[in-house]
């Protein structure tokens, strides 16, 4: 013990003013995590005494510490102890659906779920852990099922998994695990609003980004922009939610706001998940495609989106790609095998599934870090639905002679 604060004093004295909380909860998240519950905490004023520091500094420290799940203080006591060590080699996923349901082979997003499972698995294996899907209790589940929900994750499990939402208002149960700091936990393409929680999620600003680079470098400068999304909004609790970006209108305008050249000019194209979604979805589409100066390219949000443009532009007489260029985002099997070989942005599932644990082990390396979120690359998927567009064709669509 006269050894850590021994160093700890030197590394204080050395260290900025503004360090001295974050030395201190460094050094002691470092010797519990080798002790454990062997080891015991002195008593604030006892600690900021032997460091020379305020005990105001040691009591944030141990704030964090207790944030963190490291350390605790028992109801009615003005003493600090370790919380025992999670000895689990088990990674609990949270899915919002019975496993079987989730990973149906009829779904059309069963090959993306599978790959993204599958990158758990392999990397948790590889690090001597497994993986186990769970449920949590009903949403309106009583207090005391909660406690004790939340007693069992922290016994049995060394970290929570997060992947979507169960879609419900007030969630009681997922509320207090999400508000549960003693609990390591990640969302897994998704994110956590309202919860100080990392995620491993599509890197937006590079897949816009590159969109826009490779329809400009087949000279297409004006795209319309077509995404789904739900005008409403599940909230878990008042304030949380967990969601993803791609469903945010507002997200996708910024993103390619932010992204775009003034040569380039997107057509926004949102179409809300309603019972009138077919019929939204042909009336979008024959009204931005069916005018002189339409749009040379359509960039869609998802695949099946994507398919069901190409089949409505060839009813007007367009064709694909000929006279309007079609891409995605994500892929599919049988993207390229569509007419035409579909063009995507495609996502690295099971590297992303991989990353999750990698995260999760860097949150145990550090605890009570705030960890930031890890953004994932995708991979252009350079097919058959997007060709070049020439100044003989724009001189066409506009009426203009080509010579002038």
């Amino acid at each position: 013990m006269t050894e850590l604060f021994t160093d700890l004093r030197k590394k204080l004295l050395s260290g900025k003013r503004n360090d001295t909380v974050t030395l201190i909860r460094d050094a002691l998240a470092q010797k519990i995590s080798q002790e454990q519950e062997n080891f015991e905490l002195p008593r604030i004023y006892q600690l900021a005494e032997e460091l020379r520091v305020s005990n105001q500094s040691v009591r944030k420290a141990y704030s964090l510490l207790s944030d963190a799940g490291l350390i605790e203080r028992p109801a009615g006591s003005k003493l600090w102890k370790c919380v025992k060590h999670r000895s689990s080699k088990v990674f609990a996923v949270i899915i919002p659906e019975p496993f079987l349901s989730f990973i149906r082979l009829n779904n059309l997003n069963f090959q993306y779920r599978m790959m993204m499972f599958s990158g758990l698995i392999d990397r948790a294996n590889e690090l001597g852990f497994t993986v186990a899907p769970i449920t949590l209790p009903p949403p309106d589940a009583d207090d005391e099922t909660i406690a004790d929900t939340l007693k069992e994750l922290r016994t049995n499990y060394r970290g929570i998994i997060h992947i979507g939402t169960r879609g419900m208002d007030n969630d009681r149960p997922l509320a207090a695990l999400l508000k549960d700091r003693s609990i390591p936990q990640i969302t897994f393409a998704c994110q956590a609003v309202g919860a100080d929680i990392p995620s491993v999620r599509v890197d937006w600003e590079q897949t816009i980004a590159s969109i826009i680079h490779y329809l400009r470098s087949f000279n297409h400068h004006r795209f319309a922009v077509l995404w789904s999304y739900s005008s409403r909004q599940n909230a878990i609790d008042h304030n949380l939610s967990i969601t993803s970006p791609i469903i945010s209108s507002d997200y996708i305008k910024s993103c390619f706001e932010k992204n775009r050249e003034t040569s380039v000019q997107p057509v926004y194209c949102p179409i809300e998940h309603s019972g009138n979604f077919n019929n939204n979805f042909i009336k979008t589409i024959q009204n931005v495609f069916n005018v002189p100066n339409r749009p040379t390219a359509i960039w869609c949000s998802q695949v099946v989106l994507a398919y069901r443009a190409i089949n409505i532009l060839r009813d007007m007489g367009l064709r694909v790609p000929e006279d309007v260029s079609v891409m995605s985002f994500g892929d599919r099997l049988d993207a390229p095998h569509s007419t035409p070989p579909l063009s995507t942005m495609r996502c690295q599932h099971y590297e992303s599934g991989r990353a999750v644990i990698d995260h999760l082990m860097l949150m145990e390396k550090y605890p009570g870090d705030q960890i930031p979120d890890k953004l994932m690359s995708t991979i252009l998927a350079d097919r058959g639905s997007v060709t070049g567009y020439s100044i003989k064709d724009i001189y066409d669509d506009f009426g203009m002679e080509e010579n002038l």
